[in-house]
Formats: C-alpha cells, structure tokens, sequence
C-alpha cells in the first residue's frame, strides 16, 4: 500500500513550498519529503496531529498537512459502503486511494449482490481517477472485480476564451 499526496503549504511570508506526503502502510505514519529530502513524519494520536520525527516541522505545517489527509475521500468511502449494506459486508479495506478491498458476511447470495454492488457503488465515487474493488465473499472461495471510472468535473459553464488584442 502507497498512498502519495502534494501538499502546498503557505509559508508566513507568502511563499508557497510544495510537499510530498507519502504512507506506506494503513494507519501508518505519512513521511513528508521536500523533493527527495525526508523531513520527517506525522500522524494522527488521539485524535490530533502531531510530527513524530522532524525536527523542521513547524506546528502549522503538521496541522494543515494533517487536514489535507482528514479531507482524503479514500478515508469515508469504506464507512459509506459499510453503512450501505450493514447486513452484507463485513469489512472494507482501502489499499490504496485507488484500491479497496471488500468482503462480505456469510449466508447472502453472492451474484445477487455483485448485481446490485456494480450497480450503486459508482456513484458514490467523487475521485477524478479510477476506482477498483476486488470483493470477496466470506470464505474468499468467490470474487469479482469492480472498475469504477473516475468523476470527470463538470463545468458550471464554458471555459472563458481569452483574446489577445
């Protein structure tokens, strides 16, 4: 699992400094790199955001960084599809922001449900890019894969045309 984010932080005097915010295992730490150079890392403890290496991390830096994670739709989407079927998954697991895995609880008929998962799981995406979902039954003796393109942004209205005079 890889999970690798930029992040644009705003310096006080008004500079603009891109980051890389990379996870390379679920729950845990982000290492955040300037480039190649590892400047440290971050998680969340009990609810907060904190540098656990990195003496160059400013407070700020780690809090807006950790918002930037927070708002990462990879997090909520396995919740939603938990809350969808209740009676029917037993768990989601995202591998990456691309890559989720589900599994599903015993005694449902598992066709029925690959009808109904492909069916609704595509408009819950809001990412840009695509989606897949390997699902599993409960015994992982059957599977199906799910490849959800991603959401195109729609414009409100035309792009403006600008002409030099």
């Amino acid at each position: 699992m890889l999970i690798e984010l930029d992040y644009f932080f705003e310096t006080p005097d008004g500079e603009t400094l891109i980051y890389r915010l990379i996870q390379f295992s679920i729950n845990g730490p982000w290492s955040v790199l300037d480039g190649d150079e590892f400047l440290g890392s971050i998680e969340k403890r009990e609810g907060k955001w904190m540098a656990v290496l990195g003496e160059y991390l400013s407070h700020t830096m780690v809090q807006e960084a950790g918002k930037l994670i927070d708002k990462q739709y990879y997090h909520t989407l396995p919740a939603e599809i938990c809350a969808r079927w209740p009676k029917l998954i037993a768990e989601v697991i995202a591998k990456t922001d691309r890559e989720y895995v589900v599994v599903c609880k015993p005694l449902i008929n598992f066709e029925t449900f690959e009808r109904i998962f492909t069916k609704f799981v595509p408009g819950l995406i809001k990412d840009e890019w695509s989606v897949d979902f390997q699902v599993y039954n409960h015994d992982f003796s059957q599977d199906f894969v799910l490849e959800s393109i991603g959401r195109e942004e729609a414009l409100r209205n035309e792009p403006i045309n600008r002409w030099r005079y």
